[in-house]
Order: structure tokens, then C-alpha cells, then sequence
């Protein structure tokens, strides 16, 4: 127990030390970068765009108390620094442009639809890509089994954001169109708020989304898993249990699946931020009222707040994927806690 414990706070270190190159990199590339490209805060920018040329100086005064308050002018390293690293661990994100609202409050609502919609395409690509996977590595040199990795190698060299117009078109666009089944909400719409009573509708509204990162995510998995199994297959212990006269399913089940679920657990989380950025592009096309879609607009409206505070997220999110990676491989493989 107390391998695994040194283990997991060795890995809370590593992960701690990446979250903070990566928010150190954000405070660069959104606060310092534009400040010597723009000559000024990308805020003050915001703030004299939208004043009238004639009356910019009556409000000298108001601008000059909205740079005390945010910290604005003040070196960047380390007072701007500070002030930021210190705002976004007390998840003290600031104030949106655009939004005229607190970004705590704008990214509620589209970070719970990425969420849920990031969730429901990665444990459906589990399912299917392990599943695929496994079962196609015990029919190896069948039809069954190159029809399914054609069908995954299909699967894996089709981005996200060319199945997203090809399943708007196909589930639905054409069924609506040619026999009046409505399978899906036309034109796709944004889920309406996530409460019990409305789940069912709620996941209806994901739905396409949901299957256009599937279908583009799951292929790897399921070559990846086949080509794990078909290696275990062929190690000495699986040949000795043969030789004694084992059962196959039990050798697959309690020896096989012991070897091939940890490599599969710790690619899953490497598949999220590539799931995170196929979900940017796909919630946009599909106009899903998520962070991928938020940091879209806030992008083109220069809302750096928005910006820095949703690639934050997705760092965090990340990190903690692959920090629960770390603790599901330690309770499947106990070697992995003496290395």
C-alpha cells in the first residue's frame, strides 16, 4: 500500500509541474505576446474599439481605474504573473469582454454540454473500440476479421470535422427529407439545460455530435487493442496454459485482459485532448453550445479572459484524465508502482 501511495504522489507532482508549464505558457501567449504585437493590453484595445473616436478622452478617467482593478500595466512578471497564477487556482477567472459577465458564469452552461458530450463519445469509444478490437484479434485470417479493420482503418484516417457534415447529411438531414423520420433534432440544436426529468431529451440533442467523434475516434482504439491481444497471445504463459490444458476464455479472461487493459487505459487518456480538439471543431460545424463553440466566438472577439480560462480548463481536464489513468493502471498492474 505504501508502493502505491509514493507512486501516486510522485505522478500528483508530475502532473502539477505539467499544469503549471502549460498555464505559464498561456500567460504568454494571450498576455504578454499580444501586448508587444499590439503596443497596449489587448483589454484597453477592447475598451477604445468600442468608444466613440470623439469622446475616448472623457473617459481617460474610467479607463485608468479599469487598469488598477485588473492589474493592467503593471510588469508582468512577476506582478501580472502573480495576480493570474493566483486568479485562475482560486478559479478567479475574471471578466468577460464581450459577455459582460463573469466568466465563471458564462462558461457554466457550455462547460457542462463539452463535458457530458466528451463523456458519452469516450466511454461509447471504449466500448466499441475494446470490444471490436478483442473480438477481431480471436478471429484472426477470417473475412470477419479484415472487414473490421478495413472498417477501422476507415474509422481512423477520418477526422472529426469531415464526419460531422457527413452525419448532419445522412441521420439527420436526408431521413427527414426523403421519408419524414425525424431520428434527430433539425437544425441541430444546443441541449436544453441538463436536469433528471430532461436527460433523455438532453442526450437526444448530443447525439449527433456524439456519433460524428465516434466514428472518426473509434478505429484506432480498435487496431490498437487487436494488435495488444494478438502479442499477449503469442507470450509463453499463454502457450504454457494452453499446453496444461486451460480453457481459452479463461486464459483470455484472467490472463490476457490483465496485460491488455493498461496500455488501453493509458491511450483512452492520451485520446482526450484529441477528443477535446475534435469536439472544437465538431461542436462549431454543429453549432453545440459548448467550449469548443465559446472559444470559437471568443476568439474571433479577442475575449482573452474566455480564451485563457477554457484552455485552462482543458488542460485541467487532461491532466486529471491522465492522473486517473495513473491510479487505474497502479490497481490493474501493482509492477507499474515500483518503477
Amino acid at each position: 500500500m505504501a508502493g502505491m501511495a509514493w507512486y501516486l504522489i510522485k505522478r500528483a507532482i508530475d502532473r502539477f509541474t505539467l499544469v503549471l508549464v502549460v498555464v505559464i505558457l498561456i500567460f504568454i501567449l494571450i498576455r504578454v505576446v499580444p501586448y508587444y504585437v499590439y503596443g497596449e493590453d489587448p483589454f484597453i484595445i477592447y475598451i477604445y474599439s468600442n468608444l466613440p473616436p470623439g469622446e475616448i478622452g472623457a473617459y481617460a478617467e474610467i479607463v485608468e481605474e479599469f487598469k488598477k482593478t485588473f492589474g493592467i500595466g503593471e510588469p508582468f512578471f512577476p506582478n501580472q504573473f502573480v495576480r493570474y497564477i493566483s486568479a485562475l487556482f482560486s478559479f478567479n477567472f475574471g471578466y468577460s469582454f464581450i459577455g459582460r459577465n463573469w466568466v465563471l458564469e458564462e462558461i457554466k452552461t457550455p462547460l457542462v454540454n463539452t463535458l457530458m458530450l466528451n463523456i458519452v463519445a469516450l466511454i461509447t469509444n471504449l466500448v466499441i473500440g475494446f470490444s471490436v478490437g478483442w473480438y477481431s484479434a480471436t478471429k484472426r485470417g477470417k473475412t470477419i476479421e479484415s472487414t473490421i479493420m478495413g472498417v477501422s482503418l476507415w474509422s481512423y484516417v477520418t477526422p472529426a470535422w469531415l464526419m460531422a457534415p457527413v452525419v448532419l447529411l445522412v441521420v439527420g438531414y436526408l431521413p427527414r427529407m426523403l421519408w419524414g423520420i425525424h431520428l434527430f433534432p433539425w437544425p441541430p440544436l444546443t441541449p436544453p439545460p441538463l436536469t433528471l426529468t430532461n436527460l433523455p431529451v438532453y442526450l437526444w440533442h448530443l447525439a449527433m455530435p456524439a456519433m460524428a467523434i465516434v466514428i472518426a475516434g473509434f478505429g484506432g482504439l480498435v487496431y490498437y487493442t487487436r494488435q495488444l491481444t494478438i502479442s499477449e497471445l503469442g507470450q509463453d504463459y499463454v502457450l504454457t496454459a494452453k499446453a496444461k490444458g486451460v480453457k481459452e476464455t479463461v486464459i483470455m479472461r484472467q490472463h490476457v485482459f490483465k496485460n491488455v487493459m493498461p496500455p488501453v487505459v493509458v491511450m483512452m487518456a492520451f485520446a482526450l485532448p484529441s477528443l477535446i480538439a475534435g469536439g472544437i471543431i465538431t461542436e462549431t460545424i454543429f453549432m453545440y453550445y459548448g467550449m469548443g463553440l465559446k472559444i470559437w466566438h471568443a476568439l474571433l472577439q479577442n475575449d482573452y479572459p474566455i480564451v485563457q480560462t477554457i484552455l485552462f480548463i482543458f488542460c485541467l481536464l487532461t491532466t486529471i484524465s491522465l492522473y486517473i489513468s495513473d491510479i487505474v493502471i497502479s490497481w490493474l498492474d501493482p509492477r507499474v508502482r515500483l518503477r
